[in-house]
């Protein structure tokens, strides 16, 4: 019988035989099929390269015969179609390309391309306009050529040994020797180029023969391609034999039969060689079709092969394990009946055992298995007879004990989880906790001990806590036991040793632990890290005494320091200077660079002022661009005068800031002690005015503090103060100057003007008190008391008969314009008054409009949307752009005094009024004289069409009492006749009768 192991080894030798020899078919038969199609591809790659370059020569040679023989100029179009697919081959083959070097060199040749047809656009276009600029692109078009030649030969040379790349290449320089022979054509006209023809007929030749070569074994109809071989070749011979005595024939007489024959022997020679192409392009096709029919053919026959193979190989596969199923089974089959035996209790039962093999071994091991169990069997049984009886006495036992265990594993559970609680805090507390025992040895630290010390834990255990040398401010730590013993607990700010050697501050507290019996067992010390508080104390001390933006010292400083110096500077009878400096035109600059940028310019500034003072000197920043520098232990003036000067030629001019060079000036004022104050307050304050001084004075400059100053301040203060009390008190009164026609000198309207009845001083002119208000910000509340004051008493007098279209102008200041709250007010004072809108008039300054032209558009739109009218107040004073005056809804323009006041006779005057006549009258505006005082100038205005006029030849500004009696008398009588003189703030006042 032949065992299970032998046939499981013929088994696997067979069916690796047979995986080996399917595996060796399927390989030769993919190796076959691969070099074929790597021939099949190679030939026909390179027979339709030649194919193509046989059809392009023919072409292009056919070309440049019919433009010879119709005398037809050569188009552009048709170089740029050569050109264009020059350009492209370059791309695709940049694309291809392995090396990047070939690729780049194939991308210049591209653009090279693109250069020449550029080139040729511009010599169209010069050609047609006659230009002199053709003969300098014809020479930019050849001089492009020409390097394309040399780059395209170049390349050839270097990839002579490459097969794929190489006819690429020649066909890239044919197409260049082609456009450029088309584009010296265009040049020069139509003129007869047999060469270039002969010469593209020998390049078929040639090109003809390498294809000849591939097809003389493979020939689908041998006899008709020899035939269109034959005839191909014939006809290019004839026409390169014929074409050149043609062409001579024909420069004699185009008109000769003789060369219209030949010319038409030609032709159909040309038709020949076409038939014979399209012919040997139909065989190269067939010739292909019958190569890819046999690839096919023998790729079906391997499919064939390989599939019997694998065929045979799984039929062997599935017989040999059909015969070691059936071997197996037989055997294993002995074994499962003793298996089914022994399970039923019969342990006699041995196996039947034949053969050598593993499943014999099997066999013989269960069989000795069986016997041993057998007698194993028999002892159990006798010891399990013993452990019954052994077992009862157990359980009693284990009941007992049960109840002892649950109980000790309770106390023991609540013992642990307070340890694990203890241990937890221990470890994870933010205090560095030291454990000592009665004998004052470290026993136990935690983690967060180690890390603030940065000792290791064997370093620290065992030791004494000496070594970590605690102090407090009083010194070593002296009486702790005594402290212990007597309260418990002791608790201090310690300063502890660092591993190297840096103190830390912390706060210590130590208390005792005891064992049961009330004996000391130890210390506990705990350690809060105080670093961290320290280092927020000492920012919060930085940040109240120096500013955040430059880290220069604030003004709590700079007064601490100014005190002290001024104490020193009268112990040694010394002078102390004080600099106060703020920035020319800082907001402008911050407004137009950003905020960031302004910071950066601050900064900038800072570190100027701080390499231009001595060091114990003192600079700091107070507010905004307001910096103050003490100069401290001065000898003298001169001193402080140099530092000054110093200070003031380094800020001065161009500062580099963020890699910019912006332009900065300065003004400073300075004050001495004890010459200009003794208190640390009263020098600031003194400083401050010197520095306000130099600002009003034309700024970039530095004043030193004079008693005037103070005078001056003292003066505008007490102005201030009695202006405020004046609003509140209603000191101020409105007044109108009435407004005529100059062709009728009827009143149309009041301008109203607001004058103070200031107790002791009389009515006083707005000149003395608007620019205060415009300074303190009181022309605020001012402007909304004239303005509502102007339209509760506009409202009253147009209703009057006769006086419904009148018109009453209020002046509306920079300040007020600026207010984003002047609409609303406004617009509250008509509503409250019940004025119409179109009864007012708002005049604004020049000036004011041009401070932000997108914000007074849009103001002066919303005031027409209301119906209220425009007036532009002091026009020609300003510096308006006349660009942006046309987009403005202006409905009048006043005509400044300045200029009246010198006409008839100026001879500047009168050109600019005239001119603002004029310009008024083109845009559709009225045009108002103000200060108009004498016939002559009215005649004057009255010549040049101006319509309107005010002033004191009409009538001075009057109370809201006489304006009615103005009006009237105005309107009834319009001769002027000289009346007693009275004067108003000094002036003469001729009256209307």
């Amino acid at each position: 019988m032949i065992s299970y192991q032998r046939i499981k080894s013929i088994g696997l030798v067979v069916l690796v035989l047979i995986q080996a020899v399917m595996a060796l078919l399927a390989f030769r038969q993919i190796n076959y099929d691969q070099v074929a199609i790597e021939v099949l591809t190679r030939d026909l790659t390179e027979q339709l390269q030649t194919i193509n370059r046989i059809e392009r020569s023919a072409r292009q040679a056919y070309t440049l015969f019919l433009y010879d023989t119709s005398e037809t100029f050569v188009t552009t179009e048709s170089i740029f179609d050569v050109v264009d697919e020059g350009r492209t081959l370059a791309r695709l083959l940049a694309s291809r390309a392995e090396h990047s070097a070939l690729s780049a060199q194939l991308g210049e040749i591209a653009t090279g391309f693109e250069r020449i047809r550029a080139a040729m656009k511009y010599y169209d276009q010069a050609e047609r306009i006659f230009s002199s600029d053709r003969e300098q692109w014809q020479t930019i078009a050849t001089n492009q050529f020409n390097r394309l030649f040399n780059r395209v030969a170049d390349m050839q040379m270097t990839a002579a040994g490459d097969r794929e790349i190489q006819p690429r290449l020649s066909t890239l320089y044919e197409l260049i020797q082609v456009a450029q022979e088309l584009f010296q054509q265009k040049v020069r006209g139509s003129v007869h180029q047999p060469e270039a023809v002969v010469r593209l007929l020998g390049e078929v030749q040639r090109c003809w023969g390498e294809l000849d070569a591939f097809n003389r074994e493979e020939l689908v109809d041998p006899e008709k391609y020899r035939a269109d071989s034959s005839a191909l070749l014939e006809s290019i011979q004839q026409i390169k034999a014929n074409l050149p005595g043609v062409y001579k024939t024909w420069n004699v007489d185009p008109n000769l039969s003789y060369v219209q024959d030949e010319i038409k022997k030609l032709e159909e020679l040309w038709d020949v060689i076409h038939l014979a192409l399209w012919s040997l392009v139909q065989e190269e096709a067939s010739q292909f079709q019958q190569k890819k029919e046999m690839i096919l053919l023998n790729a079906h026959y391997g499919k064939v092969a390989f599939a019997t193979a694998a065929l045979s190989g799984l039929l062997s596969a599935l017989l040999l394990a059909v015969l070691m199923s059936r071997a197996l089974h037989r055997r294993l089959q002995a074994l499962i009946i003793a298996i089914r035996h022994y399970s039923q209790g019969d342990l006699d039962y041995r196996v039947k055992i034949d053969g050598r093999d593993e499943l014999a071994a099997l066999a013989v091991s269960f069989n000795r298995m069986a016997a041993h169990l057998q007698v194993s069997k028999a002892e159990l049984d006798n010891k399990a007879d013993y452990l019954l009886h052994s077992q009862a006495r157990l359980q009693e036992a284990h009941g007992m004990l049960e109840m002892r265990v649950a109980e000790r594993t309770r106390e023991l559970q609540a013992a642990n989880d307070k340890l694990l609680l203890m241990g937890k805090v221990f470890q994870n507390a933010r205090e560095g906790i030291l454990v000592a025992d009665s004998d004052g040895r470290i026993i136990m630290v935690n983690p967060e001990f180690l890390e603030m010390t940065a000792f290791s834990q064997n370093e620290v255990l065992g030791r004494r806590p000496a070594f970590l040398r605690i102090t407090s401010e009083h010194g070593y730590l002296f009486g702790v036991r005594k402290h212990l013993l007597r309260d418990g607990i002791w608790s201090e700010e310690v300063a502890l040793a660092h591993r190297n050697g840096q103190e830390l501050a912390t706060d210590l507290s130590v208390s005792p632990y005891h064992h049961e019996d009330g004996s000391l067992a130890g210390h506990v010390a705990i350690f809060h890290d105080l670093r961290k508080i320290k280092k927020q104390e000492e920012l919060i001390r930085y940040q109240a005494h120096h500013d955040a933006l430059t880290g220069l010292p604030n003004r709590l400083l700079l007064a601490d320091r100014l005190a002290m110096a001024i104490e020193r500077a009268r112990r040694r009878r010394r002078k102390v200077g004080i600099i106060f400096m703020d920035l020319d035109d800082f907001k402008k600059i911050n407004d137009t660079m950003g905020h960031q940028f302004g910071d950066e310019m601050l900064i900038a500034v800072a570190g100027e002022l701080e390499s231009s003072v001595r060091r114990e000197d003192t600079v700091s920043r107070i507010a905004g661009d307001e910096f103050l520098i003490l100069i401290e232990d001065a000898p003298d003036i001169l001193t402080i005068h140099e530092i000054a000067q110093k200070i003031h030629q380094r800020i001065s001019g161009y500062l580099g800031v963020n890699g910019r060079k912006v332009h900065v000036s300065a003004s400073l004022g300075l004050a001495f002690y004890p010459d200009h104050g003794e208190t640390a307050d009263e020098l600031i304050k003194n400083a401050d005015l010197a520095m306000y001084s130099a600002k009003d004075q034309g700024k970039n400059a530095f004043h030193v503090f004079t008693r005037e100053m103070d005078r001056k301040s003292r003066e505008a203060l007490e102005l201030e103060d009695a202006l405020r009390a004046g609003l509140d008190a209603g000191e101020f009164e409105v007044f109108y100057q009435p407004q005529v026609n100059l062709a009728d000198r009827r009143f149309v309207g009041a301008e109203a003007l607001v004058r103070w009845n200031r107790p002791g001083h009389g009515v006083i002119a707005p000149a003395t008190f608007i620019p205060a208000c415009e300074e303190t910000g009181l022309i605020l509340p001012l402007g909304r008391f004239v303005l509502r004051s102007t339209c509760r008493f506009a409202a009253d007098f147009c209703r009057q008969p006769g006086c419904q279209n009148l018109r009453f102008s209020v002046n509306v200041s920079a300040r007020q314009f600026t207010d984003s709250k002047l609409l609303d007010i406004i617009e509250e004072a008509l509503e409250d008054s019940g004025l119409p809108a179109n009864n007012l008039e708002i005049e604004i300054t020049e000036s004011s409009m041009m401070m932000n032209v997108e914000r007074t558009r849009r103001v002066l739109e919303q005031l027409e949307w209301l119906g209220v009218t425009i007036a532009i107040d002091d026009f020609g004073t300003g510096y308006s752009s006349l660009t942006q005056l046309k987009n403005f809804p202006i409905h009048t323009l006043k005509i400044d005094r300045g200029f009246i006041r010198d006409v008839p006779g100026d001879a500047s005057d009168e050109k600019i009024i005239e001119t603002i006549i004029a310009m008024a009258r083109n845009l559709g505006i009225e045009g108002i004289a103000e200060g108009v005082e004498t016939e002559e100038q009215c005649r004057f205005l009255e010549r040049l069409g101006c319509e309107k006029m005010q002033g004191y030849l009409i009538s001075p500004p009057v109370r809201r009492s006489e304006l009615k009696t103005v009006h009237d008398r105005l309107n009834g009588c319009c001769k002027v006749v000289e009346m007693p003189e009275r004067t108003l703030f000094g002036n003469r006042v001729p009256f209307r009768r």
